[in-house]
């Protein structure tokens, strides 16, 4: 755990791809740990298994995120590395599958599973019904990080 400099803690949203889930999980977990004045304590980002490093977000991820007023519109694919995984103090996996190829590449590192769907190629309704997934496993995520860090 590679924090020199940065004691924030380091998580990092695991899916296939980085253009639909992890993203988004991304954005919404920054969002409630700012509301929750936690965002000093953790540094949030993304990565995929399987991404073509610079691809930006999915249109259906766009368009969910904007219609809940968070912006993907800068947002570039990075493909999970070795170093990444293990630099992270908690790797969050968006699927079982996501979660192996993590154990796979690097070995024992602390992995939490959130399963959601891939929306990838579906319908507006498999976006939105991802990203309602993804937020409600931010939010209980959210709460269980607040009820165990002491206030400042």
């Amino acid at each position: 755990m590679a924090n020199t400099g940065d004691k924030r803690q380091r998580i990092l949203v695991v899916c296939y791809g980085n253009i639909c889930r992890s993203p988004t999980g991304e954005v919404l977990l920054r969002r409630a740990l700012q509301r929750e004045g936690l965002d000093r304590r953790f540094l949030v980002r993304s990565a995929g298994v399987g991404a073509q490093p610079g691809t930006p977000a999915a249109r259906g991820s766009l368009e969910v995120a904007r219609e809940h007023r968070l912006d993907l519109g800068a947002h570039r694919a990075r493909r999970l590395t070795v170093e990444m995984a293990r630099e992270a103090d908690v790797l969050i996996a968006l699927d079982e599958i996501v979660e192996e190829e993590i154990a796979i590449l690097a070995g024992d590192v602390e992995v939490v599973l959130w399963p959601v769907d891939d929306p990838y190629g579906g319908s507006d309704e498999d976006y939105r019904r991802a990203f309602a997934d993804v937020e409600a496993h931010v939010e209980r995520y959210v709460e269980e990080l607040r009820s165990r860090t002491p206030a400042r």
